[in-house]
């Protein structure tokens, strides 16, 4: 409620309302002054933020790169990891194979004394001369006499055949084991396998010269993953299958195209793979071979050595 008394005439009324008109403007314009201020602040705030959010917003564009770097850094590593690993391995196996074939030319070398110890070392000799000094002149003797002959050394053959079967095998090898790791892919980007990469950790020249060394140890391994794999395809009935082998960073790599065939060739091949640790050569050996399963990313060339080899 105002104090003021009423005017007494119009020009003091005139004036009260000019009055209070300019009080009222100068507070508005004071309060306008109060709000530019608050809204540059604000402005200058707003602007502060954008700027941090842009420099956040490239922040986290930068780490989601870094976020695809890292996983391809991480397959690269993993991929050179397994297959410094498998290298090693690989020359283990190597070794151990020195060490077989140094057992069995021992073990070939004490048969005739074992072969003795069973009473057997005149049989032997029986065999050995009708070999060197009767066989080649088998077709000048009568038909009678040289069927005789036959007859004797047949049941000496048998003998010797027998005893040597049980004498011999596998030679074992007095060693601690070597562990090795067989590994495989399969990529089945849709649920139905298209590729098998399998990686055997013996060197690649048992493919490459195959015809110019020995057969041993490292052969055995490879034809026994061959056999795993045709045995896989026959059960899935993929008729098709034919397997590539070559070498890869001195390793012996295998691919078969898995293109036409259905899901169950994955289940066949993981079966029969998982059976190659149990060949008797290889437990002779003492090969502790572990098959794994991995990510085929982690057996295939980085693209960026892939663009190298192709240039």
């Amino acid at each position: 409620m105002s104090t003021q008394s009423p005017a007494k005439t119009v020009s003091e009324a005139l004036e009260a309302v000019e009055t209070w008109r300019s009080e009222e403007d100068a507070r508005r314009l004071g309060e306008l002054g109060e709000v530019a201020q608050e809204i540059q602040s604000l402005e200058a705030a707003m602007e502060n933020l954008r700027q941090q959010l842009e420099a956040l917003q490239s922040f986290q564009t930068e780490l989601e790169a870094k976020g695809a770097e890292l996983s391809t850094q991480a397959d690269q590593r993993t991929y050179q990891g397994v297959f410094e690993v498998l290298q090693v391995q690989a020359a283990a196996v190597e070794q151990r194979e020195r060490e077989v074939s140094e057992a069995a030319r021992a073990k070939k070398e004490n048969l005739p004394k074992l072969l003795e110890e069973r009473g057997l070392a005149s049989v032997l000799k029986d065999y050995e001369q009708f070999k060197a000094t009767v066989e080649p002149t088998l077709q000048h003797l009568p038909e009678s006499y040289k069927a005789a002959m036959l007859e004797v050394h047949h049941g000496q053959e048998a003998q010797l055949r027998a005893a040597i079967g049980e004498l011999g095998g596998a030679p074992e090898v007095a060693a601690e084991p070597v562990a090795v790791d067989l590994v495989y892919a399969i990529d089945a980007p849709e649920g139905t396998p298209e590729l098998l990469v399998v990686v055997v950790p013996v060197a690649d020249v048992v493919q490459s010269e195959w015809s110019d060394r020995e057969s041993g140890l490292q052969t055995l391994l490879a034809a026994r993953v061959a056999e795993a794999i045709y045995r896989a395809c026959a059960d899935a009935g993929f008729m098709a299958a034919q397997a590539l082998s070559g070498g890869h960073l001195g390793l012996l790599a295998v691919e078969l195209e898995l293109v036409g065939a259905d899901a169950a060739l994955a289940d066949a091949l993981r079966s029969r793979l998982a059976g190659v640790p149990e060949s008797l050569e290889l437990k002779a050996a003492k090969v502790a071979l572990t098959v794994r399963e991995i990510n085929m990313d982690h057996l295939l060339p980085p693209e960026d050595e892939e663009a190298a080899d192709g240039e």
